[in-house]
Parts: C-alpha cells; sequence; structure tokens
C-alpha cells in the first residue's frame, strides 16, 4: 500500500466541510497543469453517490477554492470513486466497511476475496469463506473493491 493519505494538505479544511455534509472522501488531490489548478475529489457514503451529490459537494466547495486558492482559474471535478476501486491507501478501508473485497498479500500471487468487516488505522478484518482474515498495511500488496 501507498505511504500517505491520498488527501493534499491544502485541502484538509475542505475535506472537513465535506465530511461535515455527510459523505466520506476517499480522496482529495490539487495539483498545478500549466496555467491552472486541477483539484479531484472522490466522496462517498454507504448508500452511494449519485449526480445530485457530485453537484451538491461542487457548489459548496468550488466558491471556498477560488478564495483560498485566490484564483478562478480552477478545474474541479467531484466523483463517486466507482464500484470496482483500487485501493491506494490504507486509510480508505474504513470508509468501505461492508464492501465485498480482493486483497493480494504479500508473499502470494492470489487474490483472495471477501467482505470487509473491519478496518482501523493497524488492521483490517476481511470475512472469506474460509474465516477471518486479518491483515496489516504491510502485509497488503494490492487491494480493490469487488463488483459482488
Amino acid at each position: 500500500m501507498k505511504e500517505g493519505t491520498g488527501i493534499s494538505p491544502e485541502l484538509e479544511s475542505t475535506v472537513a466541510i465535506i465530511q461535515e455534509m455527510g459523505y466520506g472522501v476517499v480522496e482529495a488531490q490539487l495539483r498545478p497543469v500549466n496555467r491552472s489548478i486541477q483539484v479531484s475529489i472522490f466522496i462517498t457514503r454507504p448508500e452511494g453517490v449519485s449526480l445530485d451529490d457530485c453537484t451538491k459537494v461542487y457548489r459548496t466547495v468550488m466558491p471556498r477554492l477560488e478564495v483560498m486558492i485566490d484564483s478562478r482559474d480552477i478545474n474541479l471535478e467531484v466523483s463517486s470513486p466507482g464500484v470496482a476501486r483500487k485501493i491506494k491507501y490504507f486509510r480508505e478501508f474504513s470508509l468501505f466497511t461492508g464492501a465485498a473485497m480482493k486483497i493480494m498479500a504479500e508473499g502470494s500471487n492470489d487474490w483472495f476475496t471477501g467482505v470487509l468487516k473491519s478496518a482501523d488505522e493497524k488492521e483490517i478484518v476481511l470475512a472469506t469463506e474460509d474465516g477471518e482474515k486479518r491483515y496489516g498495511s504491510s502485509d497488503i500488496v494490492k487491494a480493490k473493491i469487488s463488483e459482488g
């Protein structure tokens, strides 16, 4: 798993606002592209994310970004992480408790499948057909949400 959180430090206060709106923030990145600023925010919630949710977050966040960055040349993208998202950062697991997952562990070439039962900052618990399996961040080579 990658080190870090997937949240650009400049966006931490913006992420807090989105969380207060009832959304989880999977990733929030800010980067310069040519002469503008590209901001990508991926939101989630247990019942799923609709176009209306993305629009609501966009309309809340965009004016704040324009003031914070002191620019009107900002390209803001707000979207869902998708049904088959690759997990990039260990902290993301806590946002997807209850979801079907595929995990590739250190020293294995096979995917382990199951439902993410719990996750904290140190380990995840995957409920599989063979019982519960526990993984720490250093145990996981790849992980993704499975489509079912």
